[in-house]
Parts: structure tokens; sequence; C-alpha cells
């Protein structure tokens, strides 16, 4: 499901608004990964962590 959300994002990408919230904490949660690499996550333990959730 998800996966068919990001490919019709994908397709039209103008028409998707990030607000100037959003970009603040995409900035703020990139500063305090580049500030600790070890605050993140690696993809495999998020997407084991998903298919917990999700079955």
């Amino acid at each position: 499901m998800v996966e068919d959300l990001w490919n019709q994002i994908a397709a039209t990408p103008a028409t998707l608004t990030v607000l100037d919230w959003q970009k603040q904490e995409l900035a703020r949660c990139k500063a305090e990964y580049l500030q600790n690499p070890a605050v993140g996550s690696s993809w495999e333990y998020v997407k084991a962590r998903i298919s917990q959730w999700h079955g």
C-alpha cells in the first residue's frame, strides 16, 4: 500500500505541497542526525518494525 501511494506521489510531484513547518521539521531532523548519526535507525530496522505492526 505504501509503495502504491509513493508511486502516485512520484507520478505527480508538482502537485505535492510541502508546508513550511514540514520543511523546518525535516531540517531539524537532518541537523540532529548529522550531529549524532546514532540517533537514526537503519532502513532494515525500520522495515522490520513496520512488518511487525502490519503483519
